[in-house]
């Protein structure tokens, strides 16, 4: 099986590496002499060096006719601090935001939660209430079976009763 050769990104960072160890000011030829040396074709140095300016890695400026590249240790540490301390900033809210987030859903689930007391007692009054409203059925049902129109039979029938009964009385 063939050895693939070096991603991109390797290329850059032995490219940014060779810089860096030098700390020093290089010409687009001198960096294509020394990439060799590390394993990296000539024809690439180009390209990788436009790559490494445009993510800001490495600086370029142009003196008389040669573009002249350099990376120093002091800015690429003082890149890294600036960046620790974006990213820490950004920790930091987050945090809050998090901290804001959860004091919330604590308030909600609090506002939500029922002890089993609580419910205990809430099924007790329920259950009381059931009762009542059971018994208010059984006298609704015998509210129903002394209607007006059975008091009035049961008057009728009351008099009747009566009637028969004087006439029982005078014949004796």
């Amino acid at each position: 099986m063939k050895k693939k050769g070096k991603s991109n990104d390797e290329k850059k960072f032995i490219l940014y590496d060779i810089m860096l160890e030098s700390e020093s000011f290089f010409i687009l030829k001198e960096l294509e002499s020394l990439a060799p040396k590390k394993g990296i074709r000539s024809i690439f140095v180009k390209d990788l060096l436009q790559q490494l300016v445009d993510d800001d890695k490495v600086k370029s400026e142009k003196v008389g006719l040669q573009n002249v590249f350099w990376v120093l240790k002091t800015e690429e540490s003082s890149i890294l601090q600036n960046k620790y301390q974006e990213l820490m900033e950004q920790k930091r809210d987050y945090e809050e935001i998090i901290k804001k987030e959860k004091e919330e859903y604590d308030k909600l689930m609090h506002s939500l939660k029922y002890s089993e007391e609580e419910l205990q007692k809430q099924v007790g009054d329920v259950k009381v209430l059931l009762n009542v409203l059971e018994k208010k059925k059984m006298e609704l049902q015998d509210l129903k079976k002394t209607d007006i129109k059975q008091i009035e039979k049961m008057k009728i029938q009351n008099k009747c009763a009566v009637e028969s009964i004087l006439r029982c009385k005078k014949i004796k």
